[in-house]
Protein backbone atom coordinates (compact mmCIF):
# COMPACT_ATOMS: atom_id res chain seq x y z
CA UNK A 1 0.00 0.00 0.00
CA UNK A 2 1.47 3.20 -1.15
CA UNK A 3 1.54 5.54 2.01
CA UNK A 4 0.41 9.61 1.12
CA UNK A 5 0.09 12.75 2.86
CA UNK A 6 -2.94 12.77 4.37
CA UNK A 7 -3.47 16.52 3.87
CA UNK A 8 -2.29 16.15 0.11
CA UNK A 9 -5.12 12.99 -0.26
CA UNK A 10 -7.91 14.79 1.00
CA UNK A 11 -7.21 17.22 -2.07
CA UNK A 12 -6.77 14.15 -4.91
CA UNK A 13 -7.93 11.32 -3.47
CA UNK A 14 -7.39 8.98 -6.48
CA UNK A 15 -4.97 11.23 -8.02
CA UNK A 16 -1.65 10.80 -8.86
CA UNK A 17 0.45 9.01 -6.47
CA UNK A 18 3.88 10.88 -5.95
CA UNK A 19 6.47 9.36 -3.27
CA UNK A 20 7.65 12.35 -1.01
CA UNK A 21 9.32 12.01 1.75
CA UNK A 22 6.52 11.84 4.78
CA UNK A 23 7.04 13.17 7.95
CA UNK A 24 5.22 11.00 10.58
CA UNK A 25 3.75 13.26 13.65
CA UNK A 26 3.16 11.47 16.43
CA UNK A 27 -0.17 12.86 18.97
CA UNK A 28 -2.12 10.39 21.22
CA UNK A 29 -5.01 10.17 19.39
CA UNK A 30 -2.69 8.71 16.51
CA UNK A 31 0.28 9.20 14.53
CA UNK A 32 -0.32 11.28 10.93
CA UNK A 33 1.90 11.39 8.16
CA UNK A 34 2.26 14.71 6.09
CA UNK A 35 4.64 15.80 3.37
CA UNK A 36 7.17 18.27 4.05
CA UNK A 37 5.60 20.83 2.84
CA UNK A 38 2.54 20.20 5.19
CA UNK A 39 4.60 19.26 8.07
CA UNK A 40 6.60 22.42 7.51
CA UNK A 41 3.34 24.60 7.36
CA UNK A 42 2.37 22.62 11.11
CA UNK A 43 5.69 23.31 12.37
CA UNK A 44 5.22 26.96 11.45
CA UNK A 45 1.82 27.25 12.97
CA UNK A 46 3.73 25.55 16.10
CA UNK A 47 0.87 22.80 16.08
CA UNK A 48 1.30 20.65 19.47
CA UNK A 49 -1.57 18.56 19.26
CA UNK A 50 -4.16 16.58 17.01
CA UNK A 51 -7.16 18.75 17.62
CA UNK A 52 -5.04 21.75 16.77
CA UNK A 53 -3.64 19.71 13.30
CA UNK A 54 -7.26 19.40 12.45
CA UNK A 55 -7.91 22.83 12.98
CA UNK A 56 -4.83 24.05 11.08
CA UNK A 57 -6.13 21.93 7.88
CA UNK A 58 -9.74 22.92 7.61
CA UNK A 59 -11.37 24.55 5.70
CA UNK A 60 -15.39 25.42 6.71
CA UNK A 61 -16.39 22.67 9.07
CA UNK A 62 -14.69 19.70 7.13
CA UNK A 63 -10.91 19.45 8.40
CA UNK A 64 -8.52 17.85 5.84
CA UNK A 65 -7.27 15.22 8.59
CA UNK A 66 -9.50 11.93 9.14
CA UNK A 67 -10.39 11.72 13.06
CA UNK A 68 -9.32 7.99 11.99
CA UNK A 69 -6.36 6.71 10.30
CA UNK A 70 -7.12 5.69 6.72
CA UNK A 71 -4.77 3.16 7.25
CA UNK A 72 -6.30 1.29 10.48
CA UNK A 73 -8.17 -1.77 10.05
CA UNK A 74 -11.32 -1.98 11.80
CA UNK A 75 -11.27 -4.11 15.38
CA UNK A 76 -12.84 -7.61 15.31
CA UNK A 77 -16.69 -7.07 15.95
CA UNK A 78 -16.37 -3.84 14.57
CA UNK A 79 -18.01 -2.99 11.12
CA UNK A 80 -17.01 0.56 9.47
CA UNK A 81 -19.21 2.07 7.00
CA UNK A 82 -17.14 2.95 3.76
CA UNK A 83 -15.17 6.11 3.61
CA UNK A 84 -16.58 9.41 3.22
CA UNK A 85 -20.40 8.63 5.12
CA UNK A 86 -21.36 11.27 6.92
CA UNK A 87 -24.06 10.91 9.59
CA UNK A 88 -26.60 12.86 7.74
CA UNK A 89 -26.03 10.39 4.27
CA UNK A 90 -29.45 8.54 3.46
CA UNK A 91 -28.11 4.89 3.01
CA UNK A 92 -29.80 2.04 0.35
CA UNK A 93 -32.24 0.39 1.43
CA UNK A 94 -32.02 -3.31 0.12
CA UNK A 95 -34.41 -2.25 -2.76
CA UNK A 96 -31.83 -0.21 -4.40
CA UNK A 97 -34.21 3.32 -3.30
CA UNK A 98 -32.82 5.26 -1.13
Amino acid sequence: MVQRCEVCASFEPGGLVVKPKLVAMHFPARTVLLCHRHARIAENARVMSFEGLQSLFRSGRRSFIPRRDPRSVAPPGEHRRGAGRRASDRLPTASGEE
